[in-house]
């Protein structure tokens, strides 16, 4: 027996099955063929793995070799030939309209055939990558050009009726004004903290910062890292991370958790932070607790509260010299510091709520794009 082709999540009003058809049939090529201009100009190109478009600035068009080029509209469906196989396909935002492209990308649109929205989120699937990689033949890179005549022939299963390609469209550009909203918050969020963490410490040659909670006149001290930092021996803690286990066991990077496991952990986890030794990561642990490697660093101190030990390791992080060992580099950094306790407790504070806020930016972010995954498999055939 022939199973229906009826996505598993569709919208109220609409039955019956979707329909097998061939790409072309649902868009039509588009020649808008103009002279290489003789000043400078933005050029569109689109990105691998169904990640948008971008334009480049191009300065001096005499170093552009071709002498025709062509120019893209808001709401073309564009494909890259070179990079086909990569999944370089996209729908032109409002930002690009009347940017120009080279003939390596052929411009299609759907006016009247097929909803544009529908067809971009459809083209984004993994299962349409495939396909595009089946019609560019060739070794790696730009050996592989996608063959444009199999292109319009790709067979893609849609609604028989444009109005459900409308609603689907609609719905999943809701869902990326959404993330897209999530995104810039967050965003937001790490360029605050990150002029925060300049504004809360004194420039070289000063001796109070920028921004200070009031109350709270003393100078600050400068002294070495070295000076503030103790490591704590993580031998004894090192072990092997299972599926399951009492505890968690850190790894550095930015994936901390890396696993559980059973045994008898480092319990003081309110007073110690997680450095990895090679990738410069940081993190405050908030159980008991095992390490994965030796390369994982569990520092506290005796001169300043932990919450800001954090804040101020995250100020003065140095710069990653490769797959090296940094503890060595980062005890060397020459650091501003107060040494009033309830100042240190404030700073503390401040900036745990802020990296709260952004924790909880990501997981949303996370979760919407995980949403948008699933609802992307459900919603299409």
């Amino acid at each position: 027996m022939t199973s229906k082709r009826v996505p598993e999540i569709r919208f109220e009003g609409f039955s019956g099955d979707w329909e097998e058809r061939k790409l072309g049939s649902l868009v039509e090529q588009v020649i808008r063929e103009v002279p290489k201009p003789s000043e400078p100009y933005f050029r569109m190109s689109v990105r691998s793995h169904a990640k948008g478009t971008f334009r480049q600035f191009v300065d001096n068009p005499e170093k552009v070799a071709m002498d025709k080029l062509f120019v893209v509209r808001k709401n073309d469906l564009v494909i890259n030939i070179t990079f086909a196989w990569e999944h370089a396909i996209a729908v032109v935002p409002d930002r690009d309209d009347g940017l120009l492209v080279s003939h390596r990308f052929p411009t299609y649109r759907a006016d009247g055939k097929s909803d544009i929205e529908f067809l971009h989120y459809m083209v984004s699937k993994e299962e349409f990558r495939q396909q595009l990689e089946l019609i560019s033949p060739g070794g790696a890179g730009r050996n592989r050009v996608l063959n444009k005549n199999n292109f319009l022939k790709l067979k893609v299963i849609v609604p028989n009726l444009n109005k459900e390609q409308e609603q689907i469209g609609n719905f999943f550009k809701q869902l990326d004004y959404t993330i897209s909203l999530h995104q810039r918050n967050l965003d937001n969020l790490k360029t605050k903290k990150k002029g925060l963490l300049q504004k809360m410490f004194p420039k070289e040659g000063e001796k109070v910062p920028e921004l200070r909670f009031p109350g709270f006149t003393d100078n600050w001290e400068r002294a070495y890292l070295d000076k503030l930092i103790l490591s704590i021996p993580a031998k004894n803690y090192i072990t092997t991370s299972k599926k399951t286990g009492k505890f968690i066991v850190i790894q550095q990077g930015d994936v901390p958790i890396s696993g559980y496991a059973d045994g008898k952990p480092f319990e003081k986890y309110d007073k110690v932070l997680i450095f990895g030794d090679h990738t410069l990561s940081l993190y405050k642990p908030t159980s008991q607790f095992f390490v994965s490697t030796d390369g994982v660093k569990l520092i506290t101190s005796n001169v300043v509260d932990v919450s800001y030990l954090a804040v101020l390791l995250r100020r003065y992080m140095p710069k990653s010299q490769g797959y090296k060992r940094h503890f060595t580099i980062l005890k060397s950094e020459v650091v501003f510091y107060t040494t009033n306790f309830e100042e240190q407790q404030k700073i503390g504070q401040f900036f745990k709520q802020l990296d709260d806020k952004i924790a909880l930016e990501e997981r949303e972010l996370k979760l919407l794009q995980e949403t948008k995954k699933a609802f992307l498999q459900k919603m299409f055939v």
